[in-house]
């Protein structure tokens, strides 16, 4: 399993955080053909940025992954993932078996 999360650091701009929901997080669910839910980070007091919401993204592998965003869909959310790439921490995480 490969998972990909995206954490919104924290912002006092609105209008950043309706790109983050509308746009990304929108487009990532239209590239991967999954229904994704974006949480609100209720604490990250031991990180070093403050985060707001947060969206988790689950493939069967790293090469599934590299495939949906490589898609057109993909790489329209990548266009736009590029406007707000200094707000955004992505981890990518792999659970080798």
């Amino acid at each position: 399993m490969y998972k990909m999360l995206l954490l919104l650091k924290k912002t006092e701009d609105e209008f950043q955080e309706k790109i983050f929901e509308e746009n990304i997080v929108n487009q990532l669910s239209e590239a991967t053909g999954k229904k994704l839910l974006i949480g609100k980070v209720d604490s990250s007091l031991l990180l070093e940025n403050e985060y707001l919401k947060f969206c988790e993204v689950n493939f069967a592998s790293k090469d599934e992954m590299d495939e949906l965003l490589a898609s057109a869909k993909g790489k329209e959310f990548s266009k736009n993932f590029s406007q707000l790439a200094k707000l955004v921490t992505v981890i990518l995480v792999n659970y080798e078996n």
